[in-house]
């Protein structure tokens, strides 16, 4: 039997739900599954001169490990809330700064959390805690675009 691994993400405001489950794991016992907040692209000229990134990560929510590791399945609801998001990665940008004596190649903190996917990302840990998990352990999908219309475009 093969594990079958769901998704679905719903947008309220600025409330992202997430609920993520996987059926009949036995298969892959090791069986893990991250969960990924990205948005579409971010228009930023860095010091390398690019200026507009493509999926770029903004939440993992579970972590970069994931959830997981029941034989029988697993499930897990998350929420993210953008504005305490936003907060978090400029947050996370200048302590990065401070600490190591960084100054960026801008102030602007391109921050739009517009056009945003859910991105489930299945994969098994082959070794022990902290080894690179296998690539080959599933593809990259992406979850209910359509239920996450962006947010109202201010220019």
């Amino acid at each position: 039997m093969t594990a079958k691994v769901s998704a679905t993400a719903v947008r309220k405001g600025d409330a992202i739900s997430i609920k993520a489950e996987v059926k009949n794991a036995d298969t892959a016992p090791k069986a893990r599954l991250r969960v990924v907040l990205t948005e579409d692209w971010v228009r930023y000229k860095g010091g390398n001169g690019i200026r507009y990134h493509r999926n770029v990560v903004r939440a993992m929510p579970g972590g970069a490990d994931g959830f997981g590791g029941d034989p029988k399945g697993f499930e897990k609801d998350y929420t993210i809330d953008l504005a305490k998001l936003r907060t978090d990665l400029a947050k996370s940008l200048d302590d990065f700064a401070t600490k190591n004596d960084v100054t960026f190649p801008s102030a602007q903190r391109p921050m739009r959390l517009e056009d945003l996917h859910v991105v489930r990302v299945p994969a098994e840990r082959r070794h022990g805690r902290g080894a690179r998990d296998d690539a080959r352990a599933g593809p990259r999908r992406e979850v209910n675009p359509q239920t996450m219309p962006p947010s109202p475009r201010t220019s």
